[in-house]
């Protein structure tokens, strides 16, 4: 009885969330039909609120078929925003496949590529979406991240298939300053990666307020 009172009491909440969750997904998709770039943007801020993000990649993946001039507008999108939707998503899979419907296609060659990675990632093969052509770029991401994961970091260096680049971002942004490309993994076979360098765990010091006081 207590069971149902609770289940009672929340149903109007969950059935709320439910519609903001489908009402934020169509703004999305919304804003992809009517070729409005800086709305979309805003549309994707707005799923934060709402947690719809599966919800709306997986529309995008389905629906998305926007202009080139507005792929071209979404170059930006990535760079302020790019971290926070990979975080929140959680999915390089779909991600990639739903970038590739609202980012320019990648018209190029195959490519060298290098990435700062987890090592248990690297064990996995679970290698992440975002690649540079700068070999330092990635030895800095590696040791920064060395304190993120207790296995350490790998550099890797991998021959990269053109069909595996999902986009240019660096193209698309090029004062970004990473010279990044998105790489989907399921067009890489192990041959093409080699571990360029292992970085051990290195803990990240820690500061005390006395540290900065007068002695």
């Amino acid at each position: 009885m207590t069971n149902r009172i609770i289940n009672e009491s929340f149903g109007p909440t969950i059935r709320t969330d439910k519609l903001s969750q489908r009402e934020s997904v169509a703004v999305v998709i919304a804003a992809i039909e009517a070729e409005k770039p800086y709305i979309f943007c805003d549309a994707i801020e707005g799923l934060a609120y709402t947690d719809a993000w599966r919800d709306a990649f997986l529309a995008i993946r389905k629906k998305a078929n926007p202009s080139m001039a507005f792929r071209l507008e979404m170059g930006g999108l990535w760079a302020l925003h790019g971290a926070m939707i990979r975080n929140a998503l959680n999915d390089d899979l779909l991600l990639a496949d739903a970038l590739r419907k609202i980012l320019p296609p990648y018209s190029g060659g195959d490519m060298t590529l290098y990435r700062g990675e987890g090592f248990k990632n690297r064990c996995k093969r679970a290698y992440g979406l975002c690649w540079t052509s700068e070999e330092p770029v990635a030895r800095y991401f590696a040791k920064d991240r060395a304190s993120d994961y207790p296995a350490g970091t790998v550099l890797l260096r991998a021959e990269v298939p053109k069909a595996s680049i999902v986009a240019s971002i660096h193209d698309l942004d090029p004062e970004n300053g990473e010279f990044e490309y998105l790489v989907d993994r399921r067009f890489l076979k192990p041959a093409m990666i080699r571990v360029l360098e292992r970085l051990p765990f290195t803990p990240r010091p820690v500061f005390r307020l006395a540290d900065f006081l007068p002695k």
